[in-house]
């Protein structure tokens, strides 16, 4: 079962996709511009792979590009869907790196081939090592790795607050050194994503980009969600949930 996000305001394209993914039975959440899909993302963490149309409010490509540009969002499996060939942006989509760029109307087989492709190595699996050989690597017990990545999380919660109090007294050595600790105990557990967004976290330090740092400083809240979905990987999203599992949950 994948958890699939479309982004297509056209509700003949939505009933077409819901369809086809009950059958396989997927998961599906529908959200209708680019920056409804941006902030459902933010919220959701666990989407295993984006459908969406080209020609959506703010721009399928426009959504690609700012994925991309983030440190973790970067790997999260796209395909864009369009009804007209339309051979620059076909281009700028591989460019992109987009998983496939398809032509309307949907077809089955084709859309359960992306979600296999996609859920093959899943990408937020990639921003941390897999666990049994990094224990066994490391002398850990998987126990103790669980904690060191839980108080991880706590870390990052409390070093946001910090980092933005310094951040306004453009505190560039204390910034540096909290956020060298905070990398070093990242690498410890093995979360490489982390990692990955401290260091472009460092890069605005460094180049004294206060604003766009301050603005950066919400990835550390998306890195808590990554761990605690890694942590949790049986829970679901409530925006993945069917309205009858929360009631029979709300019910227990």
């Amino acid at each position: 079962m994948a958890n699939i996000l479309l982004v297509d305001p056209s509700d003949v394209a939505r009933l077409a996709m819901r369809g086809i993914l009950a059958r396989g039975n997927h998961r599906l959440a529908i959200v209708g511009s680019a920056d409804e899909a941006w902030s459902f993302i933010q919220r959701a963490v666990k989407v295993d792979l984006v459908f969406s149309e080209l020609k959506i409010d703010g721009g399928g490509l426009a959504l690609v590009q700012r994925l991309k540009a983030d440190s973790f969002l970067r790997l999260l499996p796209f395909v864009i869907y369009t009804e007209v060939v339309d051979r620059d942006a076909v281009k700028r989509g591989l460019e992109l790196r987009v998983q496939n760029f398809l032509i309307k109307p949907y077809n089955e087989e084709v859309i359960y081939g992306e979600i296999a492709k996609a859920t093959s190595n899943p990408w937020r699996a990639r921003h941390f090592e897999e666990e049994k050989s990094f224990c066994k690597m490391m002398g850990l017990d998987p126990a103790v790795l669980h904690q060191q990545l839980e108080a991880l999380r706590g870390e990052l919660v409390v070093q946001r607050a910090m980092f933005q109090q310094n951040a306004k007294l453009e505190a560039d050595k204390p910034i540096s050194a909290q956020i060298f600790a905070l990398s070093s105990k990242a690498e410890e557990a093995g979360a490489w994503g982390v990692v990955e967004a401290l260091a472009s976290l460092a890069e605005l330090v460094a180049q004294a980009r206060w604003p766009a740092f301050e603005e950066r400083l919400a990835v550390l809240n998306f890195a808590d969600l990554m761990i605690f979905r890694h942590l949790n990987p049986d829970l679901e999203p409530e925006e993945f949930r069917s309205e009858q599992e929360i009631n029979a949950e709300h019910i227990a």
